[in-house]
């Protein structure tokens, strides 16, 4: 791995101006200009140099690593947000230090060891955020006490603070325009409480179609309500329904199929979240990818951005539509 100092040799310059090129958190006092420092980082990457974060941070008397903290679901999506967060820090020199939990009491002992061991920077993903005001609160503090930090998958929005985001009200009117282009005669949602803008986009596109859509929470109703229309539907035109996660998916595609329903035919079924397995269920499950792997590289690429000085923009990132058998 190349040094600074071969670094400096290549390019002609000193091996302090070519630190300082380098440096993502630049001293305001000591400027280089935007030619140089291209010029020093076409050199790095050409001698494969690789910056050592924690050895800067130490020199500082701060924490280098950014601090991360994620809900503990063992599922695919949270595994794509540690291996791009990790593929992107990795890059920067910048290590990870990863918290995980569900509850308040998680959180708080987060922001604790926040206090006792302050960190470059802060992604967190709070999944109960609009729910919890004073998370939302300790976020804010967090970044009022001068903390460069961004959130995760979130509909609340704080000043100063960008959100990386799935645009989940896109995948929801994704699922719709393919079930209409299938010809579905009759739209539903499943489950109700879970609804948000994944439902919300679903049933705007549908009912934009000129189309009326039907949201249950209960299984037994939904089966009793295909049973009506597939009864006395005319044509062949199938029933469509979007279910919320994939997990709502295959549990009702099991209650369908026990009840005679041919899922794919007389019934075509959309889940969102694209876990793993989904394409081996019977019938393999159409669904919505959450790209969670370049959402972890974004959000470290921003993080990354504040700590520079940058004004970093909040941004949505579409999923995409898988079409397999069951719809």
């Amino acid at each position: 791995m190349a040094t600074l100092k071969e670094i400096a040799a290549e390019t002609g310059l000193s091996v302090s101006v070519v630190s300082r090129a380098l440096n993502p958190v630049p001293d305001r006092n000591a400027r280089v200009s935007e030619a140089t420092r291209a010029l020093v980082a076409d050199a790095a990457a050409r001698l494969g140099f690789r910056p050592n974060r924690a050895a800067q941070g130490l020199k500082k008397g701060q924490a280098p690593s950014l601090g991360v903290f994620l809900p503990e679901y063992a599922n695919r999506l949270i595994a794509d947000l540690v291996m791009g967060m990790s593929e992107e820090a990795n890059l920067a020199g910048f290590p990870l230090s990863f918290h995980f939990g569900l509850t308040q009491e998680h959180y708080d002992h987060f922001f604790r060891q926040l206090a006792d061991e302050p960190q470059s920077g802060l992604i967190t993903y709070p999944h109960a955020l609009a729910h919890d005001d004073l998370l939302a609160r300790k976020i804010q503090n967090y970044h009022k006490r001068g903390g460069s930090v961004v959130v995760l998958n979130t509909e609340q929005r704080f000043p100063g603070i960008p959100v990386v985001e799935i645009d989940d009200r896109e995948g929801g009117a994704q699922a719709a325009r393919h079930l209409l282009a299938r010809g579905c005669g009759s739209f539903l949602v499943f489950p109700r409480f879970r609804l948000h803008r994944r439902g919300d986009g679903f049933r705007s596109e549908i009912e934009a179609a000129g189309h009326a859509c039907r949201i249950e929470d209960d299984i037994g109703v939904v089966l009793g309500a295909l049973k009506t229309y597939v009864s006395t539907r005319h044509g062949t035109a199938p029933a469509g329904i979007f279910a919320v996660s994939d997990r709502h998916a295959l549990a009702l595609i099991t209650q369908l199929k026990m009840a005679g329903f041919a899922v794919g035919e007389d019934v075509l079924v959309i889940g969102y979240d694209d876990l793993d397995l989904t394409d081996l269920a019977e019938p393999p499950l159409t669904t919505i990818h959450q790209p969670f792997r370049e959402e972890g590289r974004i959000a470290v690429r921003k993080l990354l951005g504040i700590i520079s000085g940058s004004a970093e923009d909040s941004v949505s990132i579409p999923p995409a539509l898988i079409v397999r058998r069951s719809a």
